[in-house]
């Protein structure tokens, strides 16, 4: 979940509309890691009058909670209201981009900017910024069954909001400093003829090498929601999939969504709903994640995958960004190896309600549980080609720390920044780049923006085709 760096005090809220007449029974909000101090939310008219307000017990413990009101609260259908708490000290969750446009949902209307804030004590909350959503919710008993407005919580994003004015980098929170350990340890391994990232192409990896495509693999019919256990070869699935049970295997088989909820991945190791993730491995090989049964608003807002697995010898196509490794838990380990993530989409104003394109990013990876916990990144191929791009591999602790993580054997071509590191609400440590080849283009090979950088920078090189192993000239470390 991504956390804002704001710490300021602010009402933070979401607009909204019935579309049956009903009672509120509960107000909701996510709590996140670094909120502290909420002890207070609010119902109120769309002119600002109250019509109920709580206080409870503040808590320091992640998730969703849910403040039942004394007395229920009538609501006519068509009618606006507001949903709001205060944080007191900032640290509040927040998706950027989610509430851009107008939705209808779960049987509520949402106008376009639906999410609202003031910053300062409790107030009324008006000002909208980039259409962010700051997972604000009610409990809703209509004339339907009863029912809950949960606004979904996007994985990729990439600037916190609100931001109305200038602010200060934030400080790393302070934590109880752990027993010094020793950092894992990965030999490099160094790729062979056939196996760098700079020697894939399409025909090399997902179904083209088992004779396969899209088109001529059966529908599959099961749960959306696969229970732990199962494997699955040679389907085409056609909506999203949630692998949060874990313990699933996919393999030779196409992820071909023809919807996809804005904001979204497509297939994802975290319920939205529970927020529970995957508590054993999941893998997915050898398959085709295809975005062009989608609008290109609708693929440039999607994320091919996100969470925490073991990805290997897929290629990942037609969708706004690749591969994210985020909300990936504390022990598992994962292995992305020989992917080929290209043909990014582009939506809109990158400046200003458009997306932004990554082909593959890390934002959080901690090894506070499990300090040998390793994400091994290796020979693969990430082209960030959309035009609205952040760049091809991009690192940053937007939603916790990072740590043991070896870069080797990619190729990472395209605009932006081809390798990207930066250190925003959490640290890093222990990164390791060797070997990789960098297409020079866009703004450049590589930067690093606040932290202590590389752990190690070894025999990185610009890709040239007609030299020995594609190495070009030396990429210095930044």
């Amino acid at each position: 979940m991504a956390v804002d760096a704001d710490r300021s005090s602010v009402e933070l809220g979401l607009k909204f509309s019935p579309e049956n007449d009903g009672e509120v029974t509960a107000l909701q909000y996510f709590q996140s890691r670094a909120a502290s101090g909420v002890t207070s939310a609010t119902l109120w008219t769309s002119s600002g009058k109250k019509l109920a307000s709580i206080t409870f017990p503040a808590s320091t413990k992640e998730g969703w909670r849910t403040i039942s009101l004394e007395d229920p609260v009538t609501l006519s259908s068509g009618s606006s209201y507001v949903v709001s708490y205060q944080a007191s000290n900032g640290g509040y969750a927040v998706t950027e981009g989610d509430l851009s446009a107008k939705q209808s949902l779960n049987g509520f209307t949402l106008d376009r900017e639906a999410g609202v804030y003031k910053y300062g004590t409790e107030g009324f909350p008006t000002t909208t910024f980039r259409g962010s959503n700051y997972l604000v919710d009610i409990v809703f008993e209509s004339s339907t069954p009863a029912t809950e407005v949960t606004v979904p919580d996007p994985g990729e994003v990439e600037i916190p909001a609100p931001a109305p004015t200038p602010t200060e980098p934030p400080t790393t929170p302070v934590t109880p400093a752990p027993v010094p350990v020793t950092p894992p340890v990965t030999t490099p391994v160094t790729p062979t003829s056939g196996s760098a990232g700079w020697t894939i192409n399409a025909n090399t990896v997902g179904l083209a090498p088992l004779g396969l495509t899209c088109s001529n693999l059966p529908a599959y019919t099961g749960n959306s929601s696969v229970p732990a256990g199962t494997t699955i070869t040679g389907k085409r699935f056609t909506g999203g999939l949630d692998l949060s049970a874990g313990n699933i295997t996919i393999e030779n088989s196409c992820i071909q969504p023809t919807s996809a909820g804005r904001g979204m991945p497509v297939v994802a190791t975290q319920n939205f709903n529970t927020f529970e993730i995957a508590p054993s491995k999941v893998t997915i090989r050898n398959s085709e994640f295809d975005g062009s049964k989608l609008s290109i608003q609708d693929a440039a807002w999607a994320t091919a995958f996100i969470g925490v697995a073991d990805l290997i010898g897929n290629y990942v196509h037609g969708f706004g960004s690749g591969i994210a490794i985020m909300n990936s838990g504390s022990t598992l380990n994962a292995q992305i190896e020989r992917n080929y993530v290209t043909g990014l989409v582009a939506w809109g104003d990158p400046a200003t309600t458009g997306n932004h394109s990554d082909a593959f990013t890390i934002r959080d990876f901690t090894d506070r549980s499990n300090a040998n916990r390793q994400l091994n990144v290796i020979n693969n191929r990430f082209n960030a080609d959309s035009g609205s791009d952040t760049g091809a591999l991009f690192i940053q602790t937007y939603s916790g720390s990072i740590d043991n993580v070896l870069i080797q054997g990619n190729l990472l071509e395209g605009n932006g920044y081809q390798l990207g590191l930066n250190e925003m609400n959490s640290s890093y440590s222990n990164l390791r780049s060797v070997d990789n080849r960098f297409s020079g283009t866009g703004f450049g090979a590589t930067y690093v923006q606040r932290g202590s950088g590389w752990a190690e920078w070894s025999n990185n090189y610009i890709y040239k085709s007609s030299a020995t192993d594609g190495k070009g000239a030396a990429v210095s470390k930044p």
